[in-house]
């Protein structure tokens, strides 16, 4: 082949490849075309995508009607093609079943058939549903297409949608409401991609955030409404102010008209007093304990007095509390109410004008007690004083017999009257127990000693038991022990014809600090019907009005009694049958006093005195001038000089011109009283100013007492008196070793006899009654052993003011026997007590006191009145 050829050859295949290549470029060249033209597609429909999603979103949260704003957002996507259909179906849940609650959906096309399907097709609805429950519900999101396998019930419903393609995006509500958010495509060709998924995530989350706003914005609303009916339901005054005291709220017990209500929120109390025309100071309280709760963040309570429209006044309990935010521990609001407290006021008011007159009334009656202690007291005196200076008298049998009925039924009075200011004391609250060693079995022979003559007069038996229980001192008021149990046996002889009393004490326990007891007192006496049991404990209460005309009596002893055993801690229970007799029962419960060695015997068995007195000048003031005989007679008996002035004005006058050692002073009187002369009195230069001064009056409340001293009395007498109760008082302000009478020329001492004691002065006092006597006596040995052994008792403390106490009242007792030696003896203990002069000296002075007491306690049980 010729060079030519070969030229030409070549040529052609340069040629050719040049056209294959040319071909494979232009293939290329179109491939590269056609997939750009896809990419501008796909950007296009991605644009067009974001464009409507962002357009159905902005209706979604712009529009507040739910409803509304799905539809709208629904059909914004269905025009903009970005698929054949879109659909958003509601279902909700009903005890446990998926139901179709209604849809909405926008296509390109006609969608009337799937409306058809769904609406009246039961089955299609069901199978949709339960579609929903298996595919959908629970997923974030689901493709569906027939070009993929699926199953018959996944195929059976897109079938019945008309669609070839989906996805399917769930957005739920507490688990009561669903949404299911579809978008469908007719033709099987159309491919998804992640960044159209993205897209249609985000509607759907717009969708989900649109539900949840609703229903949330229901349920605030919901939980608004039913507060505000709460508050507004809540029958006191509700209103809420904001951190600057504006009203947030307010409900209609505040302010009623709803205008007006509505008119105040944003506003504050002094736009509203404006308003109202009320005055300005009912804002400036508010505002005020508004800026206090403000400040120290704690709620006030207030009360607030309000005019009505019709003059009437109100009143209204206000309290403010605060609400703390507790990130910035800062007021955010204040919560006020207040409730309407008229009648509770009202109702106050009315009490405390009750309380007034019970307090009047009681004012009254306490006086009334004192008047008619004072006029009843006043004249028995006189019957008394005289019943006590006749006894002194020589007598016949028949002027005896009348001087005893006359005693009898004076101390008969006297004791009613004492009862009735019991039961004053004792409803007063001003009944007072004291705490003293007692010796139980002293204590109750000396209470049947004392009743011994009456059980005897009515030929009764008596019979004691138990009294051997007591071998202990125990701390009671053994005053108040001893009324309780004369009360008891006095009633059981009382009412008794025949047979016998007995009285019986038995242990109940007994430790080392305490001792359990009781002590009945048991009668064959005319008994007490069993439906009046619960009654004679009762004031002014008795059996029967038959027993009350029969026996007499107030009623008062047994509810005195009952209060007193109460009082103690005790109980006291009533065995009762008529014509066979009853039995009262008490019981208590005492402190032991832990006794030392005895000292002295103290076995039992009643007081002595001598005159004393002479050389003292005593001055009576008293309007009653049988009052001045009685107690000349008495005093004049014991050696002084009885001086006598009507009124405390002539006791002044008196004063100022002579020389007296001690006055007496009846308290009402005259011109001028007993209390303010003795003020005026205080006020002289001293000496005179110091005087001992003596209340001695017939008014017996304690009240009355406490006025006397508060005027600067030094003591206090009820009258009528006991004499020795009075030379009591007398000894103790004219014998002191200090003192001396004014115009004594010699000491009155009475004789003594070898023995140590001397009964001259109690035979004088007594007119030489042998019965008074012997009374004296045995008292003196009951009494002495138990003061002795509680001042050796008062030495472990020590206590010295109960030493010098009980000293104080033995140099009494030792006095009236006229044994001078051991009363020198206890008035140097008394002393040494005052002065806290130490322990040692004093348990020196009382041993020497103990033994010589021994010795005239064994000399006075032989002794033969």
């Amino acid at each position: 082949m010729s060079e030519a050829d070969l030229i030409n050859k070549k040529l052609q295949r340069e040629i050719k490849a040049r056209k294959q290549a040319e071909t494979i470029l232009e293939k290329k060249a179109l491939e590269l075309f056609t997939a750009n033209e896809r990419l501008k597609a796909l950007n296009n429909s991605k644009d067009t995508l974001l464009e409507a999603v962002s357009g159905a979103l902005t209706i979604l949260f712009k529009e507040d009607d739910l409803k509304t704003a799905l539809e709208d957002s629904i059909n914004v996507l269905g025009k903009s093609k970005v698929a054949d259909r879109v659909s958003l179906f509601f279902l909700k849940r009903e005890h446990s079943e998926l139901e179709l609650d209604h849809f909405h959906s926008h296509s390109s096309g006609k969608d009337r058939l799937l409306y058809t399907v769904l609406t009246q097709n039961e089955k299609a609805r069901n199978d949709f549903c339960q579609f929903c429950e298996r595919f959908i519900l629970g997923k974030k999101l689901v493709h569906f297409s027939k070009k993929e396998k699926q199953t018959k019930l996944v195929l059976k419903t897109m079938e019945m949608l008309r669609v070839n393609s989906a996805v399917l995006i769930p957005a739920t509500y507490q688990d009561q409401y669903y949404a299911v958010i579809a978008i469908e495509y007719f033709s099987e060709e159309y491919k998804w991609t992640p960044i159209k998924e993205s897209i249609f995530l985000a509607y759907a989350a717009g969708v989900q955030s649109a539900i949840e706003r609703f229903y949330n914005r229901i349920a605030i609303e919901e939980q608004r409404l039913f507060y505000e009916n709460v508050l507004n339901s809540i029958p006191s005054d509700l209103v809420v102010f904001d951190s600057d005291h504006k009203y947030k709220f307010i409900n209609p017990v505040a302010v009623r008209d709803p205008k007006v209500r509505k008119w105040l929120i944003g506003k504050d109390d002094y736009d509203y007093v404006k308003y109202r025309n009320k005055p300005r100071e009912i804002a400036d309280q508010r505002r005020e304990v508004f800026n206090k709760v403000f400040k120290e963040k704690e709620s006030l309570t207030f009360e607030e007095k309000l005019v009505t429209r019709d003059g009437e006044t109100e009143w209204i309990l206000r309290r403010l509390f605060p609400v703390i935010d507790e990130l910035s521990n800062t007021v955010d609001m204040i919560i006020g109410y207040g409730l309407d407290i008229t009648d509770i006021k009202q109702t106050q008011e009315e009490l405390i004008q009750a309380r007034e007159q019970a307090e009047e009334s009681k004012r009254l009656k306490q006086k009334f007690l004192a008047n008619m202690s004072h006029e009843i007291r006043t004249p028995m005196n006189g019957v008394i004083g005289i019943v006590h200076l006749l006894e002194r008298t020589s007598l016949d049998a028949e002027q005896a017999k009348y001087l005893n009925i006359l005693k009898d039924s004076s101390e008969h009075l006297l004791h009613i009257i004492n009862e009735i200011l019991d039961v004053s004391k004792i409803e007063e609250g001003k009944l007072v127990l004291v705490k003293s060693p007692v010796q139980f079995e002293n204590l109750i022979e000396g209470v049947i000693q004392n009743l011994k003559p009456r059980i005897k007069d009515k030929n009764l038996a008596l019979k004691v038991d138990g009294l051997e229980i007591f071998e202990s001192y125990v701390l009671a008021d053994p005053v108040r022990i001893r009324q309780i149990l004369l009360n008891l046996v006095s009633n059981a002889i009382k009412f008794t014809h025949k047979g016998k009393i007995s009285v019986q004490t038995k242990t109940i326990k007994e430790t080392a600090g305490k001792h359990t007891f009781s002590i009945e007192v048991k009668d064959t006496g005319i008994g007490i019907p069993e439906h009046k049991l619960n009654q004679i404990f009762e004031a002014f209460n008795q059996a029967s009005t038959e027993t009350t005309s029969q026996y007499g009596g107030t009623g008062l002893g047994l509810n005195i009694v009952k209060e007193l055993v109460d009082k103690m801690d005790g109980k006291i229970e009533v065995e009762s049958e008529v014509n066979v007799g009853s039995t009262f029962r008490v019981t208590f419960t005492f402190d032991k006093v832990k006794k030392k060695k005895a000292l002295f015997d103290t076995s039992i068995k009643p007081i002595q005195r001598n005159n004393k007195l002479k050389g003292f000048r005593i001055l009576l003031a008293d309007d009653h001038e049988v009052n001045y005989s009685i107690a000349k007679e008495i005093i004049s008996g014991w050696g002084a000089e009885v001086l006598y002035v009507k009124d405390g004005e002539e006791a002044i006058n008196y004063l100022l011109m002579n020389e007296v050692d001690l006055i007496l002073m009846d308290m009402q009187m005259p011109n001028v009283d007993g209390i303010e002369a003795t003020k005026l009195i205080r006020k002289l230069d001293k000496p005179k100013a110091d005087i001992p001064i003596v209340a001695m009056t017939a008014a017996a409340l304690p009240e009355e007492r406490e006025k006397c001293l508060q005027s600067g009395m030094n003591d206090y007498i009820a009258k009528p008196y006991n004499p020795g109760v009075l030379f009591e008082i007398l000894e103790n302000y004219l014998l002191k070793s200090e003192s001396s009478p004014k115009d004594k020329k010699e000491e009155s001492a009475p004789s003594k006899s070898k023995s140590g004691y001397d009964l001259e002065y109690l035979r004088e006092l007594s007119g030489n009654n042998t019965k008074f006597i012997l009374e004296m006596v045995n008292s003196f040995i009951n009494d002495m052993p138990e003061l002795m052994e509680a001042m050796f008792r008062s030495l472990e403390g020590p206590d010295y003011e109960e030493i010098s106490k009980f000293s104080h009242k033995s140099k009494s007792l030792a006095g009236y026997m006229g044994s001078n030696e051991l009363r020198e003896m206890l008035i140097g203990i008394e002393e040494m007590a005052e002065q806290k002069q130490g322990t040692e000296r004093l348990e020196k002075k009382l041993k020497k006191a103990s033994a010589l007491l021994n010795n005239l306690l064994t000399e006075l049980k032989e002794v033969e009145i």
